[in-house]
């Protein structure tokens, strides 16, 4: 009962389809931060295949990735 009461709390259900989207492409962000075994464009390509591009406008997260990817290398 006690982990089901923590997993509900952190893991609260997004309200709609967009934050749902949010939330994963923040955690891409932070195994990318955490693991850099992943590169923008191997991400993008994951996620076309998932064919979340088509459905949401994704590629203005991406955009901001690839400039603070080639900041970062800089």
């Amino acid at each position: 009962m006690k982990r089901r009461r923590t997993f509900r709390t952190h893991c609260s259900k997004p309200t709609n389809s967009v934050t749902l989207v949010q939330f994963v492409i923040g955690s891409i962000y932070r195994s990318f931060f955490i693991t850099q075994q992943f590169t923008a464009s191997q991400i993008f390509f994951n996620l076309k295949s998932l064919q979340l591009v088509k459905q949401y406008n994704i590629s203005a997260y991406f955009n901001d990735f690839k400039i603070f990817n080639q900041v970062a290398r800089d």
